[in-house]
């Protein structure tokens, strides 16, 4: 199941650094 939440995870993770870098950086 970490597999997949990791898979899952990555997409939106993506998506919101193309969209917005820094707001990705803070997230992590």
């Amino acid at each position: 199941s970490a597999l997949i939440g990791l898979f899952f995870g990555s997409f939106p993770a993506n998506r919101a650094a193309k969209l917005h870098p820094i707001q990705a950086l803070r997230h992590e």
